[in-house]
């Protein structure tokens, strides 16, 4: 696959989207559905497998970021990153289960650490953390006395 090729595919998409870099893209949280399908089901540039769904927290600039990388099955040369910012405030996003089955818990581990709402998620509920637990660990402004308190354990009669 080509650069050129894949700018060429995403220009015709028509949607908010900024190229950082080559095969980088910063994608608007209402078109990240509609690029990663398109991406997905193009034959000359095949994105068909989720290598990464992550996030970050970027409370000073009032964001969580979500990254995905996208590659082909066939083709192990190239790998596409997408980039969107979401506001603190209210995170919300498309989920991409129905794309990708392997998004399903990725997309609970972030909404359950640092409270993105994926919609048409098919089960989002915590997965890391009891249900009655308050807040979203991952946060950086995340504070729970007495959460993350080590405590010595004995392990072989030795003192840790």
């Amino acid at each position: 696959m080509k650069v050129n090729d894949l700018d060429k595919l995403l220009e015709k998409a028509d949607c908010d989207m900024v190229k950082l870099e080559d095969f980088k893209y910063e994608i608007s949280p209402n078109s990240i559905h509609k690029i990663v399908s398109l991406l997905k089901e193009n034959d000359k540039i095949p994105c068909d497998y989720l290598d990464l769904l992550s996030a970050s927290d970027y409370p000073d600039e009032d964001m969580i970021v979500i990254n995905y990388t996208l590659s082909s099955s066939i083709d192990q040369n190239y790998m596409v990153w997408l980039k969107v910012k979401l506001s603190r405030k209210k995170p919300e996003i498309s989920s991409l289960v129905d794309l990708f089955n392997g998004a399903n818990w990725l997309e609970r581990e972030i909404y359950d650490l640092f409270g993105v709402h994926f919609f048409n998620h098919p089960d989002l509920r915590r997965i890391l953390t009891p249900e009655d637990f308050v807040g979203h660990g991952l946060l950086k402004d995340y504070s729970r006395d007495g959460f993350f308190v080590k405590k010595p354990v004995k392990i072989s009669g030795m003192k840790v």
